[in-house]
């Protein structure tokens, strides 16, 4: 049987690599982390355990992994929407944040299931803060944006309004997960654009008045 040549190991390697990161996120929908062994994956993919270590040195590898590709799609849709120069802070502000609410919607079992996991495991990974950081970033570069056109009153300090934006959104996703906020994700965007993006607008600006 001939060898496989590198481009096709490299091949196999990540497709390997994506089914498993597939399988742990379907997985993570209706298991907690704890719950999810690599045992159960072998199953499921139909594979020896051992094979999956060739992969991944341990189970929390592979969730963090699997979970940076959520992160990483949502940093592509942002870059998408910030190059489109066309839009103005507010606009462009909403649609960061309409990003941001349908992927946690889209994700929302998972996001659950992490954050209701009963043993403390690490997923701060550096390619994870660096996509929050990132999407801090955008933020604070429409606020900055909004403040020296006038649209927006001015702001001391965009980096730390950005973090409260940021921060707002994870805090009402989060008590939507968990039942303590009835509300759908339309309504929360309507929400936050009433309360949050209202309260950013100099006087005369806010396009509803």
């Amino acid at each position: 049987m001939p060898k496989l040549t590198e481009q096709a190991k490299q091949l196999l390697n990540e497709t390997m690599r994506a089914a498993m990161r597939r399988e742990t996120l379907t997985l993570l929908r209706t298991l907690s982390a704890e719950s999810l062994t690599m045992e159960l994956l072998a199953e499921r993919l139909g594979v020896a355990k051992g094979t999956l270590y060739n992969y991944y040195p341990n189970k929390q590898d592979l969730i963090t992994d699997a979970l940076h590709g959520i992160h990483l799609q949502v940093a592509e849709e942002i870059k998408a929407v910030a190059s489109h120069p066309a839009l103005p802070p507010d606009e462009r502000i909403l649609s960061y944040t309409g990003i941001l609410f349908e992927n946690f919607d889209r994700y929302r079992e998972i996001y659950a299931t992490i954050c209701s996991t009963e043993k403390e495991i690490d997923f701060q990974d550096r390619q994870r803060v660096q996509n929050i950081k990132s999407f801090l970033d955008a933020f604070a570069e429409e606020l900055a944006r909004g403040a020296a056109t006038g649209l927006f009153s001015p702001i001391d300090d965009p980096a730390a309004a950005a973090m409260v934006l940021y921060s707002t959104i994870v805090g009402m996703m989060r008590l939507v997960f968990f039942g303590e906020a009835c509300y759908r994700i339309d309504e929360c965007r309507t929400i936050f654009r009433n309360v949050v993006i209202h309260a950013l607008y100099a006087p005369g600006k806010d396009p509803r008045t």
